[in-house]
């Protein structure tokens, strides 16, 4: 299965910064996460992400100042968070790469006193097949060379019951991890059975006034699970009346559309990963595009050498 589902709910959520301090405020040591002014996380300034990290499409990327300032100047820090649904052994050098390049991105043309550095917190969620491992080369003369060690939530070694009573999180966000631990490794029923388990926590992001709540929570978690496991649509929009006590939205009635709008998706996010950032025009097209279509520009995205000739009709 496509890494592209998980990877769209995790983004869709984490960039919101209310969901990503209520997440890794929890994981951090007391005395880091006191360090943080976590009502100043927003989003990074737009040039990082169009600048060099934009071809490897970091998952959510945040600024933040620290509680206390060094020196009489306030202090930030970048806080990077990246998401893996399966073991990637290059997972260290891209996150050392992210780190060194946003340090010097940082400091290019600013005016700072010499030793003081921009740090750069990188936080993984992790929920692959088997525990996390950090994936370093056993040799003794490999412990000599560069390396960053990331804050980890391994939701793989992490029960549902301990998810459902970890202090601090946004209903969103404990929803999503819920999701991107269990429900792919569901079968239908299986998949009924957690909702079902999970109502409180449904009902509470339903009601929620943050980002991402009511219908629009229903369809962004209610596209992924009929992404990733084999619930019959009318069957889930049935499951979300009872349990939300209210009619669904049109949405939920069919997974055609659903489907499409996964595809096209995933074929923007193929896009960005070969060209970089897109012009403005591209994803209405796609989004008005035929199914046809949508399968010519998959079948060249591969192995076209620009964007023209992957949208060539």
């Amino acid at each position: 299965m496509s890494n592209q589902p998980h990877d769209d709910l995790f983004t869709a959520v984490l960039r919101h910064p209310v969901h990503a301090a209520s997440w890794v405020r929890g994981l951090l040591p007391p005395d880091v996460a006191d360090a943080i002014d976590w009502p100043t996380l927003q989003p990074a300034p737009e040039r990082l992400r169009r600048s060099v990290l934009a071809p490897g499409l970091v998952d959510a990327l945040f600024a933040v100042l620290a509680a206390n300032e060094v020196d009489c100047v306030p202090t930030e820090l970048w806080l990077l968070c990246e998401h893996k649904s399966y073991e990637d052994p290059g997972l260290p050098l891209q996150l050392l790469r992210y780190a060194t390049l946003l340090t010097a991105l940082a400091h290019d043309g600013a005016a700072r006193r010499p030793g003081l550095c921009t740090p750069v917190l990188c936080v993984v969620l992790h929920h692959g097949d088997r525990p996390f491992a950090w994936n370093s080369p056993r040799h003794p003369l490999f412990l000599l060379g560069p390396s960053l060690r990331p804050i980890v939530d391994d939701l793989t070694a992490t029960t549902e019951a301990e998810l459902l009573a970890r202090p601090g999180l946004t209903p969103q966000l404990r929803l999503l991890l819920l999701s991107l631990r269990a429900l792919r490794h569901c079968d239908a029923d299986g998949a009924i059975a957690a909702l079902h388990r999970w109502a409180q926590v449904l009902c509470d992001v339903d009601r929620s006034e943050l980002p991402i709540h009511g219908d629009d929570a229903v369809q962004l978690f209610g596209w992924y699970l009929l992404h990733v496991t084999e619930v019959d649509p009318d069957r889930l929009r049935t499951t979300l009346e009872v349990l939300l006590q209210r009619p669904e939205t049109p949405i939920m009635s069919t997974a055609t559309k659903l489907h499409a709008k996964g595809r096209v998706a995933a074929l923007l996010r193929q896009l960005q990963k070969r060209f970089g950032p897109l012009p403005n025009d591209v994803e209405p097209r796609l989004a008005a595009a035929t199914s046809e279509q949508i399968d010519h520009y998959l079948d060249r995205v591969l192995d076209a050498a620009s964007l023209a000739e992957v949208l060539a009709d």
